[in-house]
């Protein structure tokens, strides 16, 4: 196969996934189906950010146009992983959060109410896909000019990875974590550069793992602070128990924090 044709045949599997499985959770709220198709949109964003950035084309701009249910699907998403990790806690700490529980799952709930409403409202055609393949398949883009391009650019965003320099800047992790799933996408849909090996797709795939845990805690640990000062009254007895909560959730948050920053450090060194 050409070597550009792969990264179209790559674009159309992650359209036909996002657009598979939306249609999953219109019909029966799926949850892994909403995990599936926020990989399947981040996969097609790495795609056209390359795109964009190599051939000058508009494809960030044109998925731009699903960014809605991109991101209930991801209000859904944290939401989800938040109840998860609070029955965790809960257990770890012999500690019971009845109201908070209900607080997430009705939470939950009307995420996923608006996020099917929406994907009636605005469902995901075919057309608009088939439309953008066609740009990305034209000739001139299947050369091996646009292929070295595109793997100077995955060299260049990997040379601007840094090095965090603690967890209290947020923003700024999770802009990290999304250039390294950038280049993790990107590095299995282009022949690799020459600077990269199996090594490194197999350690930034751990690395996108651990930043996912300390995003998952880190939202945990906002809504919990939430709800504790604006919707719990100090005399409950799961007052004292969000108290517990806080403290565990900011141990095991800096405990990520550490084993990521560790890795990549170890990484880029090897590099």
């Amino acid at each position: 196969m050409n070597e550009s044709n792969a990264l179209v045949t790559h674009w159309k599997a992650a359209a036909q996934a996002f657009q598979k499985n939306m249609l999953a959770v219109e019909r029966r709220g799926d949850h892994e189906a909403i995990h599936d198709a926020r990989v399947a949109m981040k996969k097609l964003r790495s795609y056209a950010m390359l795109y964009d950035s190599t051939v000058g084309t508009t494809l960030c701009k044109q998925i731009k146009k699903f960014s809605l249910q991109y991101r209930t699907a991801g209000a859904c998403r944290d939401t989800y992983n938040s109840l998860q990790l609070v029955k965790k806690f809960g257990k770890k700490l012999n500690c019971e959060f009845q109201l908070f529980l209900a607080y997430l799952q009705f939470t939950l709930q009307a995420n996923l109410r608006y996020l099917r409403y929406v994907l009636k409202v605005r469902p995901i055609l075919t057309q608009e896909w088939q439309e953008w393949e066609s740009v990305i398949a034209a000739p001139e883009l299947q050369s091996a000019h646009v292929t070295k391009s595109m793997k100077e650019a995955i060299v260049e965003l990997w040379e601007s990875i840094r090095v965090p320099k603690s967890m209290d800047d947020a923003e700024w992790l999770h802009s990290l974590r999304k250039d390294l799933k950038r280049i993790f996408y990107a590095l299995q849909a282009v022949p690799m550069p020459e600077r990269f090996s199996a090594h490194h797709i197999k350690e930034i795939r751990e690395l996108n793992t651990l930043f996912g845990k300390w995003q998952d805690l880190h939202q945990l640990e906002l809504r919990t602070k939430d709800f504790k000062e604006n919707l719990l009254d100090k005399s409950t007895s799961e007052y004292g128990h969000l108290k517990q909560l806080l403290k565990a959730i900011e141990k095991e948050k800096e405990s990520e924090y550490n084993a990521l920053r560790q890795k990549l450090s170890s990484l880029l060194k090897i590099d």
